[in-house]
């Protein structure tokens, strides 16, 4: 008997294809009501057809993905399946384009009867076309009969049939999990440390046995947990240590009362046949009632902690220091079982692992040293492993008992891991990974078969080509969320199953292992294409998105590829930021016009300027990005694309201005212009943009047309960073109070910048009022003001219960202040920026606020306040600064006093020549000079704690003063520069033997210092016997010693060589000198 392929799928769910098909349907319903009742009665017949058809079609894609159906023909029809779904969800595009058309040609319809002097050619501009209703039927009526062919072919061959048949392999994997035991291997290599922390874990009895009891261990599939489990079960420093131990492999299914049953069997040693739940839970408390015991539940998928609530009730009667071992690839089923801070996750082998492993498996020892001819090709194979221990042993075993060098040779150059070659086992091991997700987690790891191994993805990018590809989908049980938000969500969710890592060399940056991209590639079929793993006459009529790594000049023939792409979808090619790159002349003149299904076009850091009329074709578009190109201006047929929800133009130097039209933009999400100076001016209108997350610049204008700041009230989505520019140009302080920026509360960075000077009191008072309307959401973190001329600051700028979450602050070149804010009392600011505030005079309390002030400071800067004099502490205070760690003070010319810290830069203050009375520097680590008086070093005492010591450019210097090198004990560092007048390194008188030197000296660095005549005497002493002790030790800690511009003093240098044992010396040029120190000694002739 035949089913139909539609009524047999009434019992599964999920969706593997874009679920963009619901979000469609709803613009449909939304739209089109007008345009489908224009069209003829059979489309419409049709179309709501579709609207049944389509959620059928995604579930049997589904259940034939979960199933891995491996039947060639089965394969082709389900991608003719997906072929056609594609072309439906174009169709449905087409009528929700045309209806935006025609909504936009009527309102510049009612424009022009309103404002009879704007011409009707300057209004066509602007008028977009339909396409024909004829010409959208006859598509419509061919997708029916490609629909109508399939499922004549689905009965024929009996798909359904072959789909339900292909469910019995699907869990192959799971019994092979399943038989998995205890019992150790023969020999674990590289796990010795984790193995450690674990146990020490283990044999701690504190805790509670509500949650410290179980100890997850996390990682991605085939990284040993289950070995490292094995291992630490059977570890002899547990004997003895628990009176009950069981192992149990859970695999898919977390099945409470068959985990409960296994438990029992093995604490008890008798095989239990009561069925009765209860029963079974009592009668296991009982058994573990006041005994400690270990468990080990291996390979737990289980995310509802209702489940593990009931499992672990009888659990909570065994003895403290019971422990349970979990091991899960997914991050979020151990931090439901233990919490965030339990969790132990397990990396990959160390490299020095990797080798003795692989051989282990291959030759039966952890070495070459009976076959060293193999060790070169077996280096390389163990590289391509990329330290993942499954891929190591699979390899390894392959390799069992083949000692022939050709052999190995022919493995590292076939693709074993090829993924529609795989015969090895890792990729089956690994699906189970994808298998566990859900339908909307598999669509978007499909998504990256697109990256070839190795590459580093960043998480917001990533989360954008999904929202282009349409797989952020609001789920309708849920909460209203943004777009982005689900997918960051999703992002997580897949980095938490370890299928996504964080890149060793970039923290914001992810990477995929090597295994887990061939995963993806496997799973997503020919829809995804990269460039680079097309071989030969590959078929890729069927290919929807293209992803490829540039090269510096792009040739045409590398791009005849896209001849046979007709109905491409995503044109990406991938690559840094700091390159640029030449594509053919002709390229996008003839690609363009024959890709007009793009949803996703990047051309970052290709060298084009403008781009081709043809642009306008991309009706379809979603994601544009032209960052860092030198294009000056976009074409005002860009606000025909109406679909359009990234457009990137960051680092966009000569970019001038953007399209009028842009407010047409109503699904723009992101309109990244970080970087682009030239960009003097933006058109009014995107306040319209009510969607708009990203918007890095609002340059408010003055002209007509141009932006006003009162559009901003509209923008209240706005994420992230906000630099609002040139408001000066706010000639009515209502567009301040309007624009509502308070209200915008997903906003964490914000700039306010004035650009020109003002000097009217009017106009003083107006930017006094103006900044005092433009107060921030409490949510934000860092905050900018630059240029402001009023006198003082509105009283939000220190509000506490404003800024309880600011963390960074900069003012600067507010030149009319006079006063600084009581900026003491924000909570949790931690950095600080002064500059330019060129009418302060004196800082005080008006500055700290109240006597516990900046308790979270830990970065201060002063610059350029050419008319700071005075600096007041608190009376009485203990401390303005308690957690001060870096305070760097440059250009303050008139300022005679500071404050202490543990990284302190004084810079261009000659008037210095003292420390404040209340100040200490027990704590300072690193002190940089430069440009001071003298005299300030005799003021620094207490210097204990100092490492680090660079003195430049203090032009009175002689020699450092006693007072000051007396306390320099931690000394490693001393660099000294341009003191044009040293002429000793410290106070005739100083000895060595009076531990006034810094003894534990190991770098020493001249330079520039050119009445310099000799270095200490006491280091002058010849090898003679006579030397110190002391003298001893400090030339014994000495590693590294450059002098540049020594003539002055070189017989003494020489002296200081032979005295030290030093092996030779030559003038003039730069020499490595060893001693039984050792002592690296260079001399570089100025």
């Amino acid at each position: 008997m035949l089913f139909h392929p539609m009524e047999v799928l009434s019992f599964v769910g999920g969706s593997l294809l874009s679920a963009t098909f619901d979000s469609l349907l709803e613009k449909l319903n939304g739209y089109l009501g007008d345009q489908l009742q224009d069209s003829k009665e059979e489309v419409c017949a049709q179309m709501e057809n579709w609207k049944t058809l389509l959620p059928k079609i995604t579930t049997i894609l589904q259940h034939a993905e979960e199933n891995q159906v491996a039947n060639l023909f089965v394969k082709s029809c389900l991608d003719d399946l997906k072929d056609l779904a594609y072309d439906m969800e174009d169709i449905l595009e087409e009528f929700v384009i045309d209806a935006r058309r025609s909504k936009l040609n009527a309102e510049l319809d009612a424009k022009a009867n309103m404002r009879q002097k704007i011409t009707s050619t300057i209004m066509n501009l602007f008028r977009y076309e339909a396409k024909p209703s004829q010409e959208i039927d006859s598509v419509v009526n061919h997708l029916n009969v490609r629909l109508q062919h399939i499922e004549k072919e689905m009965h024929t061959f009996g798909l359904i049939n072959l789909i339900m048949k292909a469910e019995d392999k699907s869990h192959r994997v799971t019994v092979e999990r399943l038989l998995e035991s205890p019992l150790l291997e023969d020999k674990v290599w590289g796990r010795d440390s984790d193995k450690d922390v674990i146990l020490q874990r283990l044999l701690e009895d504190g805790g509670s046995l509500e949650q410290d009891f179980v100890i997850p261990i996390v990682g991605m599939g085939g990284l040993g947990k289950t070995t490292l489990a094995r291992l630490i079960y059977n570890d002899e420093k547990l004997e003895g240590r628990f009176d009950l131990k069981a192992w149990v492999c859970v695999a898919d299914v977390f099945d409470v009362p068959k985990i409960t049953r296994t438990i029992l069997e093995h604490v008890t040693g008798e095989e239990q046949c009561n069925s009765d739940f209860g029963l079974l839970q009592e009668k296991l408390k009982g058994k573990l009632s006041g005994h400690k015991f270990l468990f080990v539940l291996d390979d737990v998928w289980n995310e509802k902690y209702g489940l593990w609530d009931v499992l672990k009730r009888p659990f909570m009667s065994g003895a403290l220091g019971s422990k349970i071992i979990v091991t899960t690839r997914n991050k979020e089923v151990g931090m439901m079982m233990r919490g965030d801070d339990g969790v132990y996750n397990l990396e990959l082998l160390q490299d020095n692992a990797c080798l003795p492993l692989f051989t282990q498996h291959a030759l039966g020892k952890g070495n070459f040293d009976a076959h060293p001819y193999l060790q070169d090709v077996g280096e390389k194979l163990v590289k391509k492993c990329k330290r993942l221990p499954l891929a190591l042993k699979t390899l390894g075993g392959i390799l069992r008992g083949k000692l022939c060098h050709n052999e190995w040779e022919n493995i590292l150059n076939s693709e074993i891991w090829n993924p529609s070659e795989d015969r090895s086992g890792i990729l089956p091991t690994l699906r189970s990974s994808y298998n566990h997700l859900p339908p909307h987690l598999k669509r978007c790891f499909a998504y990256c078969a697109l990256f070839p191994k190795d590459y580093e993805f960043d998480k917001k990018e990533l989360v954008l080509l999904w929202m282009a590809k349409g797989l952020l989908q609001q789920q309708s049980h849920e909460k209203k969320q943004m777009e982005e938000e689900i997918g960051y969500q999703y992002f997580d969710q897949l980095f938490l199953r370890s299928l996504f890592q964080q890149s060793s060399g970039d923290e914001s940056r992810f990477v995929m292992h090597d295994l887990i991209n061939d995963l993806a590639v496997d799973v997503a079929g020919k829809i995804y294409c990269n460039l680079e793993r097309i071989m030969g006459d590959e078929k890729l009529e069927k290919a929807r998105h293209l992803s490829f790594t540039p090269h510096k000049y792009e040739i045409s023939e590398r791009f005849r590829v896209f001849d046979k792409l007709k109905h491409l979808r995503t044109f990406l090619p991938l690559c840094g930021r700091n390159t640029w790159f030449y594509l053919p002349k002709r390229f996008l003149l003839d690609f363009l016009p024959t890709s007009n299904r793009l949803r996703v076009l990047s051309l970052c850091s290709y060298q084009i300027s403008k781009l081709p009329d043809s642009f306008e074709n991309l009706k379809h578009i979603r994601y544009i990005d032209l960052s860092n190109t030198l294009i000056e201006c976009l074409s005002e047929s860009v606000g025909s694309l109406f679909f359009l929800q990234t457009l990137l133009l960051h680092g966009c130097y000569q970019l001038t201005k953007l399209p009028t039209t842009i407010g047409n933009l109503i699904d723009l999400h992101h309109l990244d212009i970080t970087f682009t100076p030239s960009l003097k001016e933006m058109p009014s209108g995107i306040g319209n943009l009510k969607n708009l997350v990203t918007l890095s610049k609002f340059i408010v204008g003055k002209a007509s047309g141009m932006m006003r700041l009162s559009e901003l009230k509209n923008l209240s989505q706005l994420r992230g960073r906000l630099s609002m520019l040139d408001l000066h140009n706010v000639l009515d302080v209502q567009d301040a109070r309007e624009a509502n920026l308070d209200k915008i509360h997903g906003l964490e960075e914000l700039v306010l910048e004035w650009t020109t000077s003002k000097n009217h009191r009017d106009e003083l008072v107006l930017e006094m009022q103006v900044l005092s309307w433009l107060k921030p959401h409490s949510n934000l973190k860092n905050l900018k003001i630059s240029c402001y001329g009023g006198k003082n600051f509105p009283p939000w700028v220190c509000d506490p219960l404003l800024f309880f979450n600011l963390s960074s602050m900069e003012l600067n070149n507010c030149k009319k202040c006079t006063l600084l804010p009581s900026l003491g009392l924000l909570p949790v600011l931690k950095k600080l920026i002064i500059k330019g505030m060129e009418a302060i005079e004196a800082v005080g309390y008006e500055f700290y606020g109240r006597q516990d002030c900046f308790p979270s400071l830990e970065e201060l800067l002063f610059e350029n306040m050419l008319n700071w004099k005075e600096w007041t502490s608190l009376a009485g205070s203990e401390g303005e600064f308690p957690r001060l760690r870096s305070l760097l003070i440059q250009n303050c010319p008139s300022l005679g006093d500071l404050t202490s810290l543990t990284y302190l830069s004084i810079e261009k203050i000659l008037e210095l020549t003292c420390l404040p009375m209340n100040m200490s520097l027990p704590s300072l680590k690193e002190l940089f000079i430069r440009d001071c008086n003298e005299v300030l070093l005799k003021s620094m005492v207490d210097l204990t704690s100092l490492t680090n010591l660079r003195i430049h450019h203090i032009i009175k210097l002689t020699c450092l003063p006693k007072s000051f090198t007396q306390s320099l004990t931690a000394l490693e560092t001393l660099g000294i520069r341009n003191c044009y007048n040293l002429t000793s390194l410290w106070e005739e008188g100083t000895e060595i033997e009076q531990s006034l030197l810094p003894f534990n000296l190991k770098h020493l660095k001249l330079e520039k210092c050119r009445a310099l005549e000799s270095l200490p005497d006491a280091m002058m002493t010849r090898m003679d016997g006579s030397s110190s002790r002391s003298t001893s030790m400090l030339m014994s800690r000495l590693e590294r010693v450059v002098v540049i511009n020594y003539q002055l003093f070189s017989r003494n240098l020489q002296l200081l060589m032979v005295a030290s044992g030093w092996n030779h010396f030559q003038r003039g040029c730069c020499n490595i000198v060893w001693n039984s120190n050792p002592l690296l000694f260079n001399t570089v002739k100025y």
